[in-house]
């Protein structure tokens, strides 16, 4: 499931993506009428974990990593840890990748699982050099944004088990 958020407050109007077209949800749009959900129930007020990623870096290996995993699901793990992020995927048919980019990173070293195609999405709307992940533990969601004092918006990222 993706979430997106659209507004200066974590209070903004969120659009599911099953069933409806791709691109950002804007209030008032025709074409999202009946598909808003109460998003507040799914993202957590606060998060234990933080990572400050260079976006660009991030987008490469989240794409070279996916291409040696399932292609319906394709989960990718990702390790955080101090001046780390460690991306992995395996697909016994077809191999395994593993690429380590640097990252800052606040809080213990935990791995989550996450469908590789709707970070990219996440990513795919900010043309912000850097972007913040925030977490609390390997099954809750978090939540990717621009890097900055006041981010505009703020994409639901949801765990799955890999």
């Amino acid at each position: 499931m993706r979430l997106t958020a659209r507004k200066n407050s974590r209070r903004g109007a969120v659009a599911e993506s099953s069933g409806v077209p791709e691109g950002p949800y804007h209030p008032g749009d025709a074409s999202h009428r009946g598909t808003v959900s109460d998003y507040e129930g799914v993202v957590p007020k606060t998060f234990q974990r933080r990572a400050t990623v260079e976006h660009e870096r991030l987008t490469r290996a989240l794409r070279r990593v996916s291409l040696l995993s399932n292609e319906k699901t394709k989960p990718v793990r990702i390790k955080f840890a101090p001046d780390t992020l460690t991306l992995h995927s395996n697909t016994p048919e077809m191999g395994e990748a593993t690429e380590e980019i640097p990252a800052e990173y606040q809080g213990e070293t935990m791995e989550m699982g996450f469908n590789a195609r709707y970070l990219l999405e996440a990513l795919s709307v900010t043309t912000d050099e850097h972007v913040v992940l925030e977490l609390n533990d390997p099954l809750s969601p978090g939540i990717i944004q621009p890097s900055g004092d006041d981010p505009q918006y703020f994409y639901v990222i949801m765990p799955m088990r890999v």
